[in-house]
């Protein structure tokens, strides 16, 4: 596939505020460019229209798949017949789709020609965050919930990583009768939990969509959340999608 992520605070997605009704992410981003060039300060106007491009790609693939399978229906009135994810949602959202774009999308999703470009483009939606906080559409705890490393969240990402190990290792003859295998995407991001399932995001014949369920030991199903990433490679077995390798668990 070519390149072109925490719990985030529970948040009421139906009620949409009222200095924010009606306003798209879409429509934010462009008010956050449409501001005089001495505010910006980690770059050019340009810099900051490819970054919001990325954060709206991010949104638009990976964000919409995330929210379709929670349930969380487009708030923003469709008068003009938009698809894209960003022109049907209201910047609250964007608590639950943030750090994924900061953790996983930016680091394993988007090749960067240097590090200190990808440095520029986190510093520049931190900017935006803080924008979008100034003016209301999102509450003011979140940029330190953006910002923060959740040593707890970690801890349990290294557990559920050890119990799919432990039943990759002890599965038997676990290297044969694999009937489809998916190894195209190196990390995955989570979106459902259930008990001893998990469904993750991947790139489809008709764009990005889930794959699931894949079975895995109830131990991790009840550490994993919507949201996180899996480092692994996927194979059908016997009608059951199974990990047969797993890398890092990423805590988004």
């Amino acid at each position: 596939m070519g390149q072109v992520i925490l719990d985030a605070p529970q948040v009421d997605i139906t009620q949409a505020r009222r200095d924010s009704r009606k306003n798209s992410i879409r429509k934010t981003t462009a008010r956050f460019l449409n501001r005089d060039d001495a505010k910006f300060r980690f770059g050019s106007r340009v810099d900051y229209e490819l970054t919001m491009l990325l954060l709206q790609e991010y949104i638009d693939t990976f964000g919409g798949v995330l929210l379709r399978a929670q349930e969380i229906w487009p708030t923003v009135s469709n008068t003009k017949k938009q698809t894209k994810v960003s022109d049907l949602y209201e910047p609250v959202v964007l608590e639950r789709l943030l750090r994924g774009f900061k953790l996983f999308f930016v680091q394993y999703k988007v090749n960067f020609s240097s590090e200190e470009l990808r440095q520029q483009t986190l510093q520049i939606v931190t900017e935006y965050i803080e924008w979008l906080v100034g003016k209301g559409y999102l509450e003011a705890d979140f940029i330190v919930t953006y910002l923060s490393f959740d040593l707890k969240a970690e801890l349990a990402a290294i557990e559920a990583r050890r119990i799919i190990q432990c039943d990759i290792t002890h599965r038997k003859n676990a290297s044969h009768g694999w009937e489809d295998l998916h190894e195209g995407e190196p990390i995955y991001m989570v979106t459902r939990v259930r008990g001893g399932k998990v469904w993750l995001i991947y790139i489809g014949p008709h764009g990005y969509d889930e794959l699931g369920p894949i079975f895995v030991p109830f131990g991790a199903s009840d550490i994993l959340k919507p949201g996180w990433c899996v480092e692994c490679s996927i194979g059908l077995r016997k009608g059951r999608w199974l990990m047969y390798n797993v890398g890092k668990v990423l805590p988004v």
